[in-house]
């Protein structure tokens, strides 16, 4: 009797994780972009965005916007490990590119899979 219990259990656990599974291949993410004109920057841009910005001299930074001022914009760098903060004055600033993501990306993916994860061996213990 404790057998077939146990395997009823292993059946439930194992058609959980074949759905969990299924979610994650279906919980991509794209990126979309909008070009933002420098003047218009205090207008569209928030903190928290991610953003290229292509500077005069025709150098580009990626970061994610911490602060906006009416003089510069100021993040962390996306592509420094570090995430090294910088200050980009407006008057450096030939374009603007904001990405935003659209759907679901790998971190919430796994954060899903791991809730479900941990409910069904939860249930398989009742």
């Amino acid at each position: 009797m404790t057998f077939a219990i146990l395997e009823k259990s292993a059946a439930t656990v194992l058609r959980i994780l074949i759905l969990t599974a299924a979610i994650s291949i279906a919980g991509c993410a794209s990126y979309s972009h909008t070009n933002v004109q420098p003047s218009d920057a205090l207008n569209i841009l928030r903190v928290g965005d991610e953003v290229e910005i292509t500077r005069k001299d025709e150098s580009t930074a990626y970061l994610k916007i911490e602060e906006l001022s009416d003089t510069e914009v100021s993040g962390s760098l996306l592509t420094n490990v570090f995430g090294k903060n910088v200050s980009i004055p407006f008057s450096d600033i030939a374009s603007i590119t904001r990405y935003t993501k659209d759907g679901y990306d790998s971190d919430t993916a796994i954060e899903v899979i791991g809730s479900i994860v941990g409910l069904a061996l939860f249930a398989s213990i009742l």
